[in-house]
């Protein structure tokens, strides 16, 4: 309903003054969220609205959880609503459209409806559990907060005139400022000319507890004063309280919803949502790659393939999941079906003649690349899979390191892979609290800081002047791949020549043009006639 399509629009100056309400029920782009929306939406649109919002909530906890600075977070969540939420402000309303104004109008009025019921989907799949209500108001309040200091001046207080707003409720006169002149600059670490100059906010004391905490304000008779260089921090608390009132009146209400038994299994899955990438469909960054290329590529991998491809060579031998986990992901780096074999075949050359490989392997590893069964062409499996599915047994290599490794063992594995130990701690701690892909991105961010500069946001637009030491959560071994080797090709390993890469891998897993068949059931293990693959079975 609220989808945009069609051509791409482009704003020019405006003809609306910045400050100017626009017609209809979101005259600002600054929302309170008092009242829930009222319209039909699909099923399709309600999860839609939902995902896209929590891509932004994401991008947030990433960057809260990476300690980067409040600018660069600024510029990256930027980035990331303009392409999953964007909120275009009043300034706007003149486009370069067929439509001239009127479309823009549509387009403002669209976005603000999608961020209104966004808003209040997620506010419903996050009030089940204290936790969620936790998680929810800490980056809705964050998102909130950035918004507001986005705002110009002369909208951001027309806004809070129209929303009567406590915050803006009583402005100190010029009489008891004069009063106050000497402390209020003490109190706010500023000279009393600069106090002269701004605006000051008269505020009961606990409606800004952090700035209270934090000796920023001066307090007389239960009465904060607020310069308006703090004015932001007022008004997100109070949003914050006002959220947290809401999400509480929600959680007790959402047992009575009339369409429970429809809704409550969407919230859920929304509320347990994870937003990585399942599939590969973005080839490799190096083209088609040997057999004997593996060995100088091994640098770029992550932990996760660097361990398999470690304990391939020192035993010449991987169990069914690791076979499977590895064999994948350097498919999808550019080893074609020829290649894969010749690779495999030389790794298992001492523990096995050709004819015993022959027998154990060919056909799985032919399978993997669509030319046996049912000849679908497998993608690489991606984060979620490898850290949710098969774990490892007690002689297994597969798995993700951040997930199954033991503490000790991942330390010596991060410092290993050039973590500079400062950093080793944040790293585990990461790892404890369950942020795995978290964890390798700042492996990746510590040990490739010049590739971190150019690489991971394939999938956003990056302005010129945006800060360049924040990448996109890695989500995918293949996405990390790719990452480091356009960051500095030469640096890790071998600089391999660019080769026509052929293997592109559809959204279902599938590289036939035009394929559209649903996943089925799982290939054959990979080296399923072996002792060892006993009872290994994956399903993709």
């Amino acid at each position: 309903m609220f989808r945009q399509g069609g051509a791409n629009v482009s704003v020019t100056s405006s003809t609306f003054g910045s400050s100017t309400p626009l017609p209809g029920i979101y005259p600002y782009r600054l929302n309170l969220y008092r009242t829930p929306p009222f319209a039909e939406l699909t099923l399709n649109e309600f999860e839609t609205f939902a995902l896209d919002r929590l891509h932004v909530l994401k991008a947030i906890e990433s960057c809260l959880l990476r300690s980067k600075k409040e600018d660069d977070t600024q510029a990256y969540v930027d980035q990331i609503a303009k392409k999953y939420l964007p909120l275009g402000s009043n300034s706007s309303a003149n486009v370069a459209t067929s439509n001239g104004s009127s479309g823009i109008l549509k387009v403002l009025e669209d976005e603000r409806r999608k961020d209104h019921f966004s808003h209040f989907i997620l506010r419903l799949a996050y009030c089940r559990t204290e936790d969620l209500r936790n998680w929810y108001l800490k980056h809705e309040t964050m998102l909130f907060r950035m918004r507001l200091k986005n705002e110009d001046k002369e909208t951001r207080e027309a806004w809070l005139k129209r929303e009567k707003f406590d915050a803006a409720s009583e402005i100190v006169g010029p009489e008891e400022k004069a009063r106050l002149l000497r402390d209020l600059a003490a109190a706010s670490n500023a000279t009393e000319a600069d106090i002269s100059a701004e605006a000051i906010y008269k505020v009961p004391f606990e409606i800004v507890p952090d700035l209270v905490g934090r000796r920023r304000v001066l307090v007389r008779w239960g009465f904060a004063y607020v310069p308006e260089r703090e004015h932001t921090a007022l008004i997100v608390n109070q949003f914050r309280d006002m959220l947290k009132a809401d999400l509480d009146a929600t959680a007790r209400a959402l047992p009575t919803l009339d369409e429970s038994d429809r809704l409550i299994p969407i919230l859920t899955s929304i509320g347990n949502q994870y937003l990585g990438r399942s599939e590969w469909n973005e080839g490799s960054a190096v083209g088609v790659i040997k057999a004997e290329d593996v060995d100088g590529l091994v640098n770029h991998f992550p932990l996760c393939m660097k361990n398999l491809h470690t304990h391939l060579r020192a035993d010449s031998h991987l169990k069914h999941g690791g076979r499977l986990q590895y064999g994948l992901f350097l498919k999808g780096i550019g080893l074609p079906l020829e290649e894969a074999l010749v690779f495999w075949r030389r790794a298992f050359a001492k523990k096995m003649d050709e004819a015993t490989f022959n027998k154990s392997h060919l056909y799985n590893i032919r399978y993997n690349f669509g030319m046996e069964g049912q000849k679908k062409d497998w993608s690489p499996f991606g984060c979620m899979k490898i850290i949710t599915s098969n774990a490892p047994g007690p002689s297994d290599n597969h798995g993700c390191p951040y997930r199954h490794f033991a503490p000790d063992l991942l330390k010596t594995q991060v410092l290993a892979a050039g973590v500079p130990e400062a950093s080793v701690d944040e790293i585990l701690a990461l790892s404890k609290n369950q942020h795995y892909t978290i964890a390798c991105t700042r492996v990746f961010e510590l040990t490739r800081k010049a590739a971190a500069g150019g690489a991971g946001k394939a999938d956003v637009a990056v302005d010129p002047g945006a800060p360049k030491e924040v990448i996109e959560t890695i989500t995918h071994p293949n996405m990390y791949f790719n990452m480091s080797y356009k960051g500095n090709p030469g640096r890790f390993g071998r600089k391999i020549a660019p080769g026509s890469n052929n293997m592109q891998f559809d959204g279902n897993g599938g590289s036939q043009p035009g394929e559209t068949e649903q996943q089925g059931t799982a290939p054959p293990p990979f080296g399923g006639n072996t002792q060892d693959d006993d009872a290994m079975a994956v399903d993709r």
